[in-house]
């Protein structure tokens, strides 16, 4: 068992290898010593091993690493990017440790380590895990402080420990963030090292890529909280460094995998946290474009009962959803389903619409696989955002989508097909400054929309068929 002893082993008995864990360091002294006594203090002495690859710091971190006895110090004399500056340390690593990549402005917090390491040895088929987190995009916990005080005094308070052993704690993802990332050896020696042509940024999507399309498993473990002060070393590299670098490296992805893996594995929690469970059994939920299928799997992590299907028109986005769920490789508008009529008791339609050629056409065909009274979770980007509106007004954009909607238009359109819309609100977009002096007139013209109906970038709802 994954007991914190030496000696562990898996659930089918075997045993599991030690953990190297491999931090890269960059003028971040305080942080730095602050995460190393985090791993002394919550895992338990001779399963794991420090190495620290500094990257050519001059804040005297080098010098206290040095006098450190549990760390194995690697010095480069340049700033080495996030791939090769990692990949030296899994170099140096003892034969057969599983890797973790651990940032070195993160505090584990007690039981976080061992609890990914539950995670990776669940099933045979898991390649690589990683936490809840503060900032870290869709990894990060329902309440988000900057202080990690604020998290241990919040849990205190409410009686919580965000790393207490759960049932089934694990999500499955086509991706999981660099921060922290566990790798299984044999997975690692599978797909290769890290991606060099990556300098920061796309590391942690190239490598969870080539996992998925291997055949593992990657899991979130909600059993499982890493502290991340964000970015620390980045920010230092300038004002625009990390946009600068998204940027570079997401043109890199796109180039070598031809994939715009963004696009097809976010987490749209906007939409599951509408879902509601029906209390009867069997609960099936259908997304239509469900891209790798992250939003289906987050649902089946909140209802573990829950059946998921989807269809996606893209190729590479159905394989990577394997694991997922009933995910099928379909035009929604041209194919034909082959579901049962009346199966489904939810339906999820993620900013589709608006992309489809006849939505009419499509929310007649679909009504026939829905149950009565099934749920329809909906979001629509809004025709009227101000930014939008401005682009057609300099000419930029020759035309708004035929089928993008604005709040009258959507929910004209669901109750002309015999649709009650429930829970309704706005996601606000950001507005740039050179469309501030439209959003002030526009909306005194005569017959205007209020204020609220230009600053919305899309709509989200709950439908109900009557």
């Amino acid at each position: 068992m994954l007991n914190g002893s030496n000696t562990s082993t898996d659930m089918t008995g075997n045993a599991i290898p030690p953990l190297s864990i491999v931090i890269l360091s960059r003028n971040a002294r305080r942080e730095l010593a602050e995460c190393i006594q985090s791993i002394r203090d919550t895992v338990s002495k001779g399963t794991y091993e420090i190495i620290v690859v500094d990257n050519a710091s001059t804040d005297g971190v080098r010098d206290w690493l040095r006098s450190q006895g549990d760390v194995k110090l690697i010095e480069n004399s340049e700033n080495k990017s996030f791939s090769e500056g990692n990949n030296q340390g899994i170099k140096a690593a003892a034969s057969g440790n599983d890797i973790l990549l651990l940032n070195n402005d993160t505090v584990v917090f007690p039981g976080a380590i061992d609890a990914m390491r539950r995670g990776l040895y669940v099933r045979p088929t898991v390649g690589a895990v990683s936490c809840l987190t503060n900032a870290g995009g869709d990894q990060v916990v329902d309440r988000a402080f900057r202080d990690k005080n604020d998290y241990l005094s919040w849990w205190e308070s409410e009686g919580l420990n965000e790393c207490a052993e759960l049932p089934d704690p694990y999500e499955n993802r086509v991706w999981l963030m660099g921060f922290a990332l566990m790798i299984k050896r044999s997975a690692l020696d599978r797909v290769g090292l890290l991606d060099e042509d990556y300098f920061y940024g796309f590391e942690d999507d190239d490598i969870g890529y080539r996992l998925t399309k291997e055949g593992y498993e990657l899991l979130l473990c909600h059993d499982s909280f890493i502290f991340h002060y964000g970015s620390l070393s980045i920010e230092k590299e300038g004002a625009d460094a990390s946009s600068r670098f998204y940027d570079e490296n997401h043109e890199r992805f796109l180039s070598k995998w031809g994939f715009d893996i963004p696009v097809y594995t976010s987490v749209r929690s906007d939409l599951s946290g509408l879902v509601e469970h029906p209390g009867t059994k069997p609960f099936r939920v259908f997304e239509i474009g469900c891209g790798c299928g992250c939003t289906l799997a987050n649902i089946k992590y909140k209802y573990r009962d829950a059946h998921i299907y989807g269809v996606e028109k893209n190729r590479t986005a159905a394989f990577l959803s394997k694991y997922f769920g009933h995910i099928s490789c379909l035009d929604a508008e041209k194919d034909e389903f082959t579901y049962q009529e009346k199966f489904f008791d939810c339906l999820l339609l993620g900013d589709v619409l608006e992309e489809m050629e006849d939505p009419d056409a499509f929310l007649e065909k679909i009504v026939k696989y829905l149950k009565p009274g099934a749920q329809i979770i909906v979001s629509t980007r809004n025709s009227m955002f101000i930014p939008r509106l401005v682009s057609i007004i300099k000419g930029e954009t020759r035309r708004i989508s035929e089928n993008y909607y604005d709040f009258s238009g959507i929910v004209t359109l669901f109750k002309e097909h015999g649709y009650e819309i429930g829970e309704f609100y706005a996601q606000p977009g950001r507005i740039p400054d050179s469309c501030s002096a439209y959003l002030r007139k526009l909306p005194r013209l005569p017959g205007a929309a209020d204020r609220e109906e230009f600053t919305a970038f899309r709509y989200v709802f709950r439908a109900y068929r009557q």
